[in-house]
This record gives C-alpha cells, sequence and structure tokens, in this order.
C-alpha cells in the first residue's frame, strides 16, 4: 500500500495503473479488492486529511481505480441471478468507490446488480427498485457523509421501501452512526456484504423448503 500510495504522490500515474492491474491479475479480484483497494483507499483519504496529497492526485487515483474495478466487473461471466442487488448513494454522497467494491465482491458471488451511482433521490431509489424487481437495496456513505444525517436518510428510506426488500448500508460513516432501527442491515465492513448475503440466502432456503413441506 505504501508504494502504491509513493505512486499516487509522485505522479507515476501510468506506473500505477500497471502496478494496480498485476495486483489484481495475480491476486484475483475479491483479494484485490479486500486486501489492496480497502487499506489503499483509506491511506489515500488520511493522506489527504493530513495535507500529503493533493485534489487532483486524489481524483486522478479514484478515476484510475474506478475504471480498473468496472473493467473486472465487466469481464464476470454471470453465474447466477439472485438475488438482485440495487446499489447507490443518497443526494450529498459523491463517493463511488465504496459502491464499485461491493458490486465487485457481490458480482462474483453471482449477484445481478442494478448500479445507479451516486446521489439517487430516495423517491427515485424505490422506483427504480421496483421497476427492477430487487430483493435488496444497498447505500454507501463515506466518512465524509454526516453520520447523523445518515441514520436519519436511511431511516426514511426504509420506511418508503417495501418490507419485502431488504436494505443493507455501509461505509466508514456508519462506524460512527447510531444503528438506524429494525429492517435495516449494517456492514460494519466491506467483507460483511459476504456474510450478509450469505444469511439472506439461507433465509430464502428455509422460507422455500418451509413452503415446499407445507404443500
Amino acid at each position: 500500500v505504501e508504494a502504491l500510495l509513493n505512486l499516487v504522490r509522485s505522479h507515476k500515474s501510468l506506473e500505477l495503473r500497471q502496478t494496480l492491474t498485476q495486483n489484481l491479475l495475480r491476486d484475483g479480484l475479491r483479494p484485490f479488492v479486500l486486501d489492496i483497494v480497502v487499506p489503499l483507499n483509506r491511506a489515500i483519504g488520511n493522506a489527504w486529511v493530513r495535507g500529503e496529497i493533493a485534489v487532483f492526485e486524489e481524483h486522478l487515483y479514484t478515476e484510475q481505480m474506478q475504471g480498473l474495478l468496472r473493467n473486472a466487473i465487466a469481464s464476470i461471466q454471470l453465474r447466477g441471478h439472485s438475488p438482485r442487488v440495487l446499489l447507490t448513494t443518497l443526494p450529498g454522497e459523491l463517493h463511488g468507490m465504496g459502491l464499485l467494491m461491493a458490486e465487485a465482491l457481490l458480482t462474483l458471488e453471482g449477484v445481478y446488480c442494478v448500479p445507479l451511482g451516486i446521489e439517487t433521490p430516495a423517491a427515485d431509489i424505490v422506483a427504480a427498485a421496483l421497476a427492477h424487481d430487487v430483493d435488496i437495496v444497498t447505500i454507501s456513505f463515506s466518512s465524509a457523509f454526516p453520520a447523523r444525517l445518515a441514520t436519519g436518510s436511511i431511516r426514511e428510506l426504509r420506511e418508503m421501501l417495501p418490507a419485502r426488500i431488504a436494505l443493507w448500508v455501509g461505509g466508514d460513516a456508519m462506524l460512527r452512526a447510531r444503528t438506524p432501527g429494525e429492517g435495516v442491515e449494517v456492514l460494519r465492513g466491506l467483507e460483511q456484504i459476504i456474510t450478509a448475503l450469505g444469511e439472506w440466502r439461507a433465509r430464502l432456503s428455509a422460507v422455500s423448503y418451509t413452503h415446499l413441506r407445507a404443500h
């Protein structure tokens, strides 16, 4: 991570992209996301706060990483289509890297993803969830988003969504936010999205088994 951060600081964009691509091809997408992208994003954010990198350097890194993740996601052969997961951020949240990382992990697990990008109003999230018949809505909050506002916004969205649609929320802001309440799955780390997915599928299997036995 420190070596990659130095490439950002020294403006070696081509070398940075080549190194990231080599790591992705060597390690595979899931280890790349969890072991490289997560700590590197945190290091970039901390360096920016300390004034060690400029805004343009952070933006250039973000564009390169997002392009790399999008290409990796597009190359995955879908193995299934369940569940259907919508991913977005609420108005005021401009950071979409967390969404891409979540989409990468979910796509590897055979999930059908509906990515809406950033800053989708709550009413439009609900409309898109119904139009695409999704099972889960996933919202990401970066560390820059006010924790109190995140909690309130999630509570409002939960009330607007049908009860059958699960609501998952994650990101650094949720580490310091109050629990939004019932009906909301709070992911305290990116790796927990795989755990939550397994639990969702287990519940679905249990319901299906009970339904079959009843008939």
